[in-house]
């Protein structure tokens, strides 16, 4: 139902006028908005209109928010005024020179003034820099008073633009200003009247190379290009023309300013930034438009033809071409340098055509008649000229013409072998035959073949789950928001999201991490979805690794169950050295040799025994000689299996005794063969006596160690080797010796460049390690100009040096003196007589020494090591003892004058007199010492610390039944420790450990690690309380008096640190009676 409803104005009545005066002008603070406010409205209308906005998005607004703020806050200056500064600040054109007004050379005098100076009365005068600036000679005096003086290093010439001249202007130093802010300033100071007295009266303009197209009469550089003058003081800015009027006047209309137009504005320093818009517009106009586009260039790149080598080719040579080498770098790089192409060309030969061969027999001699040149040569008609012969000198016989022809035939097939069907075969083969022999063996890799498996699919919600994992752009919780608009419809299923196939999507605990709580509670996040697997953090749904920050236990088996390693304590990575790293490296070389060779397992073992690594291009060119030396034994066809793997094995050895002899760098063998010295030189290297050969007979040595540890452990081919070695040494050296003069003969340049590197020694070279210290004086230690007091020579006041060897034996000190032949002394030398030092020993009197003594240690210090020590040392032990003991004390509170009296005792006591008088001297003064810091608890507790943690403490006082006590103990827990670990292996594996440990290549039984581990079994060290004390008797606070000393100053409690008062609190210290704690009793007095 519609209603409605009508008003009436007679209804209503106005009860009171209001009246609003409209300000035509707002408040200043309402018109202008601050910097904070702007900012925050351009970041309220720079966040997006929608439903979410991510938090990257707010990040990067807010980031250009801050550089809005800095920029206006720091970078942007404020000003009331400005205005644009468009003049030139500098002008470099070498076509305009300053030309300088008439001047007048004045005389200058070395000896005078220059010379003076250098005297050595005047070389440590204050503030000599300037003295020697101001002295130097000024050539050039301007007459008059026109002209511009010179400021600076100026070029000048004459006004014809000839006779240049170069004038220094003053000279500068750097003088550092501080501010009062603290900021420091550097200038350069000029020096006043050092700069060339020479006045600029005008400019000279050269000719330009360049005329000027809109010439400007009356200027003096834009009238024209040619020579002209200029006459004026004024600066070369105001002279110089404006760039308005060089664009206009000295630059053509152009529409190419880059090209063109450049030339110009270079000849008048002049910028493509400088010249403004309207300018630009007049003298550069714009291009016309190309409608119709330039027909492309069309670019011929060159190609690479390569023609692969033949096939028959790269079957004969080992290496394989590829495309991306040259086919003729691949021939160079051959053994025979390509030769083998030759050969296949010259074996091709005969098919394309063979001359007829020659007569097998002898052929009959042919007699020429004899005649004269008249008879040979018939001349009547041309008739008997055909017919005619050739007349011959040699045997003034005459040659018919059929018979100079049937010579013609025969010189060509003359000493020439018949082409046979075998001929182009052959050819070939001898040289394939040659080049086999020099080829490295072929190995031949086989290809390991994997079981194909069908790769697990993955869903395209998760790939479109990753990228948002792998958006840079996003933060953390905006992939949480992407990742959940995604999945939001899917149900999770143990914690894990997973598609409509069953495909893995995302788990939780991903969500969670991108949500912040890893990083807001570490150890609840770890609880909730975490567990350890193999010392890594995984979740307990995906199984996927989180993190590895947990250490823990694990241990190693093999196949039969046994233990291997067990990390009760991990073991930090660390570089392992020696042995181990032998094993690996030559490991690595294992694959160069051939095992059915015996002379490649002779190197090996022998490498091994030597423990040497070589390098592998010099290994392989012994191995190669092996190889071929085995070939060409082989080919004789007169040796057995046996008898191959003998001559095998003696070219091993031959090889290893030239690896050894040649090898760059010398190998130097880590271990030795009992008591004999490892000797590498003599035969064939240094001498070609047979009998002098030190390396073979180490390596015939090594090889019978080898068999004596295990006689038949070995195989062929090495084992018909190494039993000869052992059975008939004689007959292996002897064939050793044979092939090491075949070895020599082959690689002559390698013996004899070792030859020359194992005779030349090297000097060596002795190095100061004397650093004087450099002392560096306070700088209001001296001022500048001051003169201290003469130089004088230092002499030394105490008897000795402070830093004294103390030992029972003489120190050796003298110096080879160095080796002067050849030199002579100076002209000016002055001879120096040696000076007599005499040293002042000193020594107490006897009944001093007997007080002293007398004295005794005191008992109440409890510092029975000490006391013991000095009862049954001899003098110098004690006086070691007691500069120790004054090194300790010397940082603490212990009276100067004193310790500088026992400084002195120690420095001049003459040890070298009577033994038993010298040892109670130290001893009395020990005792001495002990009693001045008898009631000093904190020099006492550093002493007692000294003596557990100083090693100089502990080095004095331990004896020697403690350090062999120690050391046995040690070497029995190490022993069982070894004997324990090898018991654990198996039979077969102990059996390889003693043999790798008897020959040196073992890895380490027992390491540094296990001996750490021993270490710290053993106790440590506590003080035990005395049994006459009662806890419940100490006083608190300890037994400390408390309050002040007599002295006036804070008391100090047993461990040296300041007593401090309660503040007024009960039981305030400060408020106590010092008689309260004292030892001292009212009322005994009063009884008494």
């Amino acid at each position: 139902m519609e209603i409605e409803i009508q008003y009436e104005p007679s209804e209503f009545k106005v009860i009171e006028t209001f009246e609003f005066e409209e300000q035509v002008q707002t408040p200043e603070e309402l018109r202008f908005f601050s910097l904070e406010e702007q900012l925050e409205d351009f970041f309220q209308k720079s966040v997006p209109k929608k439903k979410h906005v991510l938090k990257a998005e707010y990040a990067k607004i807010k980031k250009e928010v801050d550089r809005l703020r800095v920029i206006y806050n720091d970078v942007i200056k404020l000003t009331d005024t400005y205005h644009i500064d468009d003049k030139r600040k500098s002008v470099n054109v070498d076509w305009l020179k300053p030309i300088y007004g008439s001047f007048k050379y004045e005389p200058y005098s070395y000896k005078d003034k220059y010379i003076p100076l250098f005297d050595e009365s005047k070389r440590r005068v204050p503030n000599y820099y300037p003295i020697l600036v101001n002295a130097l000679p000024r050539p050039y005096g301007s007459e008059g008073a026109s002209g511009v003086p010179i400021t600076e290093s100026t070029e000048l010439v004459d006004d014809k633009g000839e006779h240049p001249i170069h004038a220094l202007g003053p000279f500068t130093r750097t003088k550092r200003f501080v501010k009062d802010d603290g900021t420091e300033e550097f200038k350069d100071i000029p020096f006043p009247n050092t700069g060339d007295d020479v006045r600029r009266i005008g400019f000279y303009i050269e000719e330009r190379p360049l005329n000027i197209p809109h010439p400007l009469p009356g200027h003096k550089i834009l009238s024209s290009s040619k020579a002209n003058i200029i006459e004026t003081a004024e600066p070369l800015l105001d002279v110089f023309p404006s760039i308005e009027a060089i664009v206009s006047h000295a630059v053509p209309v152009t529409k190419d300013p880059y090209v063109e137009g450049q030339k110009y504005l270079k000849l008048y320093d002049v910028s493509l930034s400088q010249i403004r818009w309207n300018s630009w517009k007049e003298r550069f106009p714009p291009v016309d438009t190309v409608r119709t586009p330039k027909t492309p260039l069309e670019l011929s790149f060159p190609t690479n033809d390569i023609v692969a080598p033949s096939e028959k080719l790269q079957g004969v040579y080992e290496s394989k071409w590829r495309k991306g080498m040259e086919p003729r770098m691949w021939l160079m790089k051959q053994e025979d340098g390509g030769r083998l192409v030759t050969k296949m060309l010259l074996s091709d030969s005969g098919n394309f055509g063979v001359i007829a061969a020659d007569l097998m027999h002898e052929k009959p001699k042919v007699q020429l008649p004899e005649s004269s040149p008249e008879e040979c040569l018939k001349t009547d008609n041309f008739e008997e000229f055909l017919s005619s012969g050739l007349y011959r000198l040699d045997g003034k016989v005459c040659a018919p013409t059929p018979f100079v022809t049937q010579e013609r035939k025969e010189f060509i097939n003359l000493n020439k072998k018949a082409w046979m069907d075998t001929t182009g075969p052959s050819i070939q083969k001898d040289h394939v035959t040659l080049l086999k022999i020099y080829q490295p063996p072929k190995h031949e890799e086989k290809e390991e073949k994997y079981e194909k498996t069908k790769n697990k699919e993955t869903s395209e919600l998760r790939q479109n789950i990753i990228t948002i994992l792998g958006n840079d752009t996003l933060l953390p919780p905006d992939q949480s928001y992407e990742i959940r608009l995604l999945i939001k419809e899917i149900t999770p299923v143990n914690e894990q999201y997973f598609d409509a196939d069953g495909l893995f999507l995302i788990c939780k605990h991903t969500l969670a991490i991108l949500d912040g709580e890893m990083n807001n509670d570490t150890k609840l996040f770890y609880e909730k979805w975490t567990e350890i697997v193999d010392a890594y953090r995984v979740c307990k749904f995906c199984s996927q690794q989180i993190n590895k920050d947990t250490a823990e236990f694990q241990e190693d088996f093999d196949d039969n169950g046994r233990l291997l390693v067990s990390y009760d304590v991990l073991t930090t990575t660390q570089a392992v050295h020696g042995t181990s790293k032998f094993v690996t490296t030559l490991a690595q070389l294992r694959e160069v040799f051939n095992k059915k060779n015996a002379g490649h397992t002779v190197v090996y073992f022998l490498l091994s025994a030597f423990q040497v690594i070589p390098d592998e291009q010099e290994l392989m060119l012994f191995l190669n000689y092996v190889i071929r030396a085995s070939n060409s034994a082989v080919a004789s066809g007169k040796l057995d299996k046996k008898g191959v793997n003998f001559y095998e094995g003696v070219f091993g050895i031959a090889a290893m005794i030239g690896l050894l002899q040649t090898h760059n760098p010398f190998l130097i063998p880590r271990r030795s063969f009992g008591t004999k010295v490892v000797k590498l030189s003599g035969f064939p290297r240094d001498t070609d006596n047979s009998k002098d050969a030190p390396a073979l007979d180490i390596c015939l040595t090594a090889l019978h160690d080898l068999h004596d540890l295990s006689p038949s452990g070995f195989t062929e081919p090495f084992d018909t080797i190494i039993t000869e070695v052992v059975n008939n040494r004689k007959k292996v050296r002897d064939e050793v010796v044979r092939a090491l003069l075949n070895l020599k003969k082959q690689f002559p340049a390698q013996f004899e460049t070792a030859k020359e590197r194992f005779a030349k020694v090297e000097k060596e070279v002795e190095e100061n390690d004397i650093h004087i210290p450099i002392l560096v004086p306070d700088k209001k230690q001296f001022k500048i100009g001051e003169r201290q007091k003469e130089e004088q020579q230092t002499r030394c006041e105490i008897p000795k040096l402070r830093n004294v060897i103390v030992s029972k034996r003489v120190p050796k000190y003298s110096q080879t003196f160095p080796d002067l032949i050849g030199t002579k002394p100076s002209k000016e030398a002055k001879y120096i007589e040696p000076q007599e030092v005499d040293i002042d020993y000193v020594f107490p009197d006897e009944k001093q020494i007997q007080k002293m003594v007398g004295m005794k240690f005191p008992d109440k210090l409890k510092l029975d090591p000490i006391k013991n020590f000095i009862e049954n040392s001899d003098g110098v032990s004690l006086t070691t003892l007691l500069t120790r003991l004054l090194d300790i004390v010397s940082v603490l509170d212990f009276p100067h004058a004193k310790m500088a009296a026992l400084r002195q005792f120690v420095d001049s006591v003459d040890s070298f007199k009577n033994k038993s008088l010298f040892r109670d001297a130290v001893k009395g003064t020990l005792y001495v010492f002990f009693h001045e810091i008898r009631g000093e608890d904190k020099l006492i507790d550093a002493i007692r610390t000294a003596m557990k943690r100083d090693i100089t403490m502990n080095m004095l006082l331990l004896t020697k039944e403690e350090s062999t006590k120690v050391v046995e103990l040690l070497t029995t827990k190490e022993r069982e420790t070894v004997k324990y670990r090898l018991q654990q292996l198996s039979d077969r594996e102990r059996e390889v450990t003693k043999m790798l440990l008897d020959i040196g290549i073992a890895q380490y039984i027992f390491t540094e690690a296990d001996r750490r581990l021993i270490a710290k079994d053993f106790p440590v060290l506590t003080e035990i309380a005395d049994d006459d004390v009662n806890p419940e008797d100490v006083p608190e606070g300890g037994f400390t008096n408390r309050g002040l000393i007599d002295d006036g100053d804070e008391q100090m409690n047993e461990k040296g640190q300041l007593i401090e008062p309660d503040r007024g609190d009960y039981g305030d210290l400060a408020d106590r009676p010092f008689d309260e704690y004292s030892r001292e009793t009212y009322f005994d007095e009063a009884e008494d």
